[in-house]
This record gives C-alpha cells, structure tokens and sequence, in this order.
C-alpha cells in the first residue's frame, strides 16, 4: 500500500528525504532520554537543523522561479525568504519556544507548498514527497516537546 503512494517519487529524492529525517529523530532521542548536558547539545543542534531545514524549503520557491520566470512572484520570493528569517530566529529563543516555532512553520510551509503545487499535476510526487517529510520532521519536535514541557 505505501509503494503506491510513493512510486512516482523519484529514488533519489525519496532516499535522501528520508536520510534528511535521521537527524531530526536522532537528536530527538538523545534529547529527550540523554543525561542534561548531552541532552542540552542535542536539542540546540535538533534546532539549529530544522532552522537549515526551513531555509531549504525557502529555497524552493526561489528554485522554482529560477525554473520558470512567471512563479517569481512577489508573494511567492517573499515567502521564500521568511522561511529562513523564521529558522534564524529559533535559534536565539528559548528550547521549548524554538521546537514549537519550527514545528509550527513546517507545518505551515507544507500548507503553503501544498497550495502552489496544487495547480500543477507535474509536482504530485512532490506534495506526497512534501507530506511524508513533514510529518516525520514535525513529530520528532514534537515528540521532543512531549517529554520536555
């Protein structure tokens, strides 16, 4: 059953996606069942990633107008550029605060991405691609938050 929801992803983007959540569980573990000082690095580096993370997403807006002039618009590169705006500002807040603002915004950016790809059939794979992602990389903070709040 999930082979037919993930056989139009392409190996290469699928693979690495799914290598891309590694981090997010690892450090998600060591988190939340390490000794304090362990615990401590773990949870600042978990945020430091989803930032990267949200300024990669941000990215593929620009990526996307680079493709194809008429998805350069100012709505669309204005998103691009707060998605890396949002991640910076993770790191100078609060753990509890920063994991909650990550995970918010990506679940947010997957809301906004699953709206402009929408209209075009070519980026299906992309959406499943998009939701598999994000939902592995939101609860890995959110289990965080879980056991720390």
């Amino acid at each position: 059953m999930i082979s037919r929801f993930v056989e139009n992803i392409p190996t290469p983007n699928l693979l690495l996606g799914l290598a891309g959540l590694i981090p997010f569980w690892v450090l998600a573990f060591i988190g939340v069942f390490a000794d304090a000082s362990l615990s401590e690095i773990a949870l600042k580096t978990q945020i430091a990633y989803g930032a990267v993370i949200l300024s990669f997403l941000g990215g593929i807006h620009w990526g996307m107008a680079v493709k194809n002039l008429e998805e350069a618009t100012w709505l669309r590169m204005s998103w691009g550029i707060t998605l890396p705006l949002i991640g910076w500002g993770s790191l100078f807040i609060s753990t509890i605060y920063a994991l909650i603002l990550l995970g918010l915004s990506l679940f947010v950016s997957l809301i906004v991405d699953l709206q402009f790809t929408i209209p075009n059939k070519e980026y299906s794979w992309f959406r499943v691609l998009r939701i598999i992602l994000s939902a592995g990389a939101i609860s890995a903070l959110f289990f965080v938050i879980l056991f720390i709040s």
